[in-house]
């Protein structure tokens, strides 16, 4: 259990190095959290990074999907988002936004 850097409080499984999140994981956020997203992919000292999968069950943000790169907890590199509505955006990513050659 910690909580992330938007203060939610998270449930992480997986591996731990000096007793931080680095590696294969995934985390949850607690019942009743804003938005409640899940990540299941890499960790860098307690943040997403590298490779994951980011889905979103509560809130307005309920059913969107992110897929791809991220670096220090954000979007960035190749990735994939998927929103509730059924629209994508497939392309390269910076610092959690859209950015460069991509189709939507």
């Amino acid at each position: 259990v910690f909580q992330d850097s938007q203060g939610r409080t998270l449930d992480y499984y997986g591996e731990l190095r000096n007793g931080r999140a680095n590696g294969r994981g995934l985390y949850a956020c607690r019942e009743g959290q804003k938005f409640m997203p899940r990540y299941t992919g890499e960790f860098r000292d307690d943040q997403m990074h590298g490779y994951g999968v980011k889905t979103w069950h509560a809130g307005e943000y309920a059913g969107n999907k992110y897929e791809g790169c991220f670096y220090e907890d954000k979007k960035h590199g190749k990735g994939r988002y998927t929103w509730n509505n059924g629209d994508v955006y497939e392309g390269l990513w910076v610092h959690g936004a859209r950015c460069g050659r991509g189709t939507f």
